[in-house]
């Protein structure tokens, strides 16, 4: 009897102790998100540095302190935070042992770790190889074999099937995994380069690279990506970065379904009451569910004629510009299928440029935009809309109708009519 008695009160100890970590956990998860929307980097590194106590085995907690450290510029420290993370897996010495085989780099190459950053990966290794009177350099992604599953899909079913990717992505070296440590490596040559500063000269580049990654559509890649998951529910806000689109472009992959265009609205206005957004914004939004849902628009989005493959984070921290201004695009990790439009889309959304300069730079200039059909252009500033929706503030995004919302909506509800005006032609 007593023996069963001390196994009830073990267990319930147990529980107790489980449910502590649950309740420590949520409460410096919530606390972590509170300080990132402030920006307040050093707070939210003291409450993941608390989840990193309680869950060592967690990477996911230990990316989040290397990105805190970075913000506050403690490169150093992030980088040697994901070190000791690296190094609880494997060593960099075990790695070399296992690439060097594989590379056939010069056996003076010196190799070293490096974290430049980044949600999905485990940090890099850099590979200097000294040439006669030159110095060549190749980096080593490192990345555990779940995260890395899009990245692998990208380099081994697209990057050398269609030559112009070759053009604006690194050149690829190598792909292996390491099923046993449970990691993959991706290596290629590094680009010597700086992050782009946006002005109409780069954002042209912006744009003519994202016409390349849109030219291969979905028609050509069924057999190549055969799961393009265009029937998920929609996410308006990414918890842990709220001000970040980056759900909310993902789940356009599915925007030709009734379904999806509901279930959006019906998270901006949930968003919206709690935010307390006034009466003229609930009008703006409801301007915008009209011309897509009373018109069906939706129903001319067709993915095999409009979906396309999508970089699907395509921004600044993605890109590097070489010495001779030649852009290139990195990381691609969060690589989908969906609508062409909304890589772009969401990379003007989030640089934040008046509408109508995207109007006169972007939609209505023939050189820019002629890949896009009419349809695509409406729903171009359906997602335009809905990435200004999350990168504002309440206070700034009602404070932008004039150079925003309303030229935008007007445009939309321009080009929406002369779709049913025409369809009406043809019934006729």
């Amino acid at each position: 009897m007593r023996l069963i008695i001390k196994s009830l009160r073990i267990m319930k100890e147990k529980g107790i102790m489980a449910f502590i970590k649950k309740v420590i956990e949520w409460k410096n998860n919530r606390d972590f998100q509170k300080s990132i929307i402030q920006k307040e980097w050093d707070k939210a590194l003291i409450y993941c540095q608390r989840l990193a106590f309680v869950h060592p085995e967690k990477i996911e907690y230990n990316l989040r302190i290397a990105r805190c450290l970075k913000e506050l510029g403690r490169d150093v420290d992030a980088t040697l935070t994901m070190e000791k993370c690296f190094n609880s897996i494997s060593s960099l010495n075990e790695v070399m042992n296992k690439l060097n085989p594989i590379l056939h780099l010069d056996p003076s190459a010196t190799h070293k770790y490096m974290y430049l950053g980044g949600d999905q990966n485990l940090g890099c290794i850099e590979h200097s190889v000294f040439l006669t009177q030159k110095n060549k350099k190749y980096l080593t992604k490192i990345s555990t074999l779940s995260i890395g599953e899009k990245e692998r899909l990208f380099y081994l079913e697209i990057y050398n099937t269609y030559p112009e990717m070759n053009e604006i992505t690194p050149r690829l070296l190598n792909y292996t995994e390491w099923p046993e440590k449970k990691l993959s490596f991706l290596t290629m040559e590094k680009v010597e380069g700086e992050l782009p500063i946006f002005n109409k000269e780069t954002i042209r580049e912006v744009i003519k690279t994202s016409k390349i990654i849109a030219s291969i559509r979905y028609e050509k890649l069924i057999e190549r990506i055969p799961n393009p998951h265009f029937n998920e529910d929609f996410i308006l806000i990414f918890d842990l970065y709220p001000r970040h689109p980056i759900n909310a472009l993902h789940s356009f992959s599915s925007i030709h379904l009734q379904s999806t265009n509901e279930q959006l609205f019906q998270l901006i206005y949930k968003r919206m009451e709690k935010l307390k957004y006034s009466s003229a914004s609930f009008r703006y939004i409801k301007r915008l569910e009209n011309v897509i849902l009373q018109k069906k628009l939706y129903k001319n989005i067709k993915p095999l004629v409009h979906y396309s493959l999508q970089h699907g984070d395509f921004q600044q921290h993605n890109m590097i510009l070489d010495k001779s201004r030649k852009l290139y695009v990195i990381d691609w990790g969060n690589m989908r299928i969906g609508p062409r439009w909304v890589d772009i889309a969401g990379f003007l959304g989030q640089l934040k440029e008046p509408f109508p300069v995207i109007k006169d730079d972007f939609l209505l200039n023939r050189e820019e935009s002629d890949h896009f059909d009419l349809i695509e252009k409406v729903f171009f500033i359906y997602t335009l809309i809905v990435t200004w929706f999350i990168v504002f503030s309440r206070e700034e995004f009602e404070g932008q109708y004039k150079n925003y919302h309303e030229p935008a909506l007007e445009c939309m509800e321009g080009m929406a009519q002369n779709i049913v005006e025409y369809a009406h032609l043809l019934i006729g």
